[in-house]
């Protein structure tokens, strides 16, 4: 099975399975189907607010389609959820940039270079 086929498979007996959904949408947006994959984080989001990866994931792909407004709003919710969440910052820096706030894009880039926390 190809990964479109294995996800819808899982989807079609746990519809609300929110790993499943994500890599469905994660899927689409590799094979450039970025309508599809943006139902789907929404999708997921639905079905768990709390999610930061469909929260980043959603941001990066509206972030690749130019809605800055959008992405910001979707990575700031990510990092809401998870503050340390590097490509999140990393990702925000550029929206930041992109929408010339080059101050707030700095505090983000430097939060996305720091080295991961160890427990």
């Amino acid at each position: 099975l190809d990964a479109l086929e294995h996800f819808r498979a899982s989807l079609l007996r746990h519809p609300e399975h929110v790993p499943s959904l994500l890599g469905l949408a994660d899927a689409l947006a590799l094979l450039g189907r970025v309508d599809e994959a943006k139902a789907g984080y929404q999708k997921a989001l639905s079905v768990q607010p709390a999610s930061p990866e469909a929260h980043r994931n959603l941001g990066f792909l509206v972030l690749q389609l130019g809605e800055l407004v959008a992405a910001e709003a979707s990575l700031r919710a990510a990092l809401k959820l998870a503050p340390d969440e590097r490509d999140a910052h990393g990702a925000l820096a550029e929206v930041l940039r992109r929408r010339g706030r080059m101050q707030e894009a700095a505090i983000h880039e430097a939060a996305a270079a720091r080295p991961p926390q160890t427990r």
